[in-house]
């Protein structure tokens, strides 16, 4: 495949889960072809096993996704205005917190908090952030989050939506203060 095939093939696979398609989802396959959510799930080979797998786990538990191209901030700030649910998923290996979760505890929306990465670096991570009582979490595969999603929807999660002041620029800037005379 050259480069625009696979942004098509790409751009197709949106597509399907924008419409929740499965049909269109088979055109991105080979009649044998191979659909893996993650190197550790089960493989579903073929068109048979792909469309089955799309229409009773994507489909049905995934109405509400929509796949968009890259935007820009401003565009950005108007869909997150709409939503009710942030999500943010850590990086794959390292540790690293995407910044983002700082921003995302500031609002009063439900925030979807994904790991990833080794299972030492899913502790650390988890055991800092649950303290805070803010925020869903759940492993990076669709059994995972699609079960988190369903605890969001029927409201069977006990989070404290408020914006968690710990990470509020005046108690960072407090704490950068402390730190520097500590020393």
């Amino acid at each position: 495949m050259n480069i625009l095939q696979i942004k098509k093939v790409m751009k197709k696979y949106g597509k399907s889960w924008e419409r929740q398609d499965s049909n269109l989802i088979l055109e991105c396959f080979t009649k044998k072809g191979i659909y893996q959510e993650s190197p550790i799930a089960k493989p579903y080979v073929g068109h048979v096993q792909i469309k089955k797998f799309w229409d009773e786990v994507v489909v049905k538990n995934t109405k509400n996704i929509k796949v968009m191209p890259r935007v820009g901030i401003t565009d950005l700030k108007i869909i997150e205005r709409g939503t009710t649910l942030l999500v943010m998923l850590c990086n794959l290996g390292g540790g690293q917190i995407p910044g983002k979760i700082y921003q995302y505890a500031a609002t009063k929306k439900y925030v979807l908090f994904i790991l990833d990465g080794t299972e030492e670096e899913k502790a650390i991570i988890y055991n800092y952030f649950s303290k805070f009582n803010r925020f869903v979490f759940c492993d990076n595969n669709i059994k995972d989050i699609s079960n988190a999603l369903k605890k969001i929807y029927n409201k069977k999660v006990s989070v404290d939506n408020s914006p968690v002041d710990y990470f509020s620029p005046k108690n960072i800037f407090k704490e950068i203060v402390r730190d520097l005379y500590a020393n």
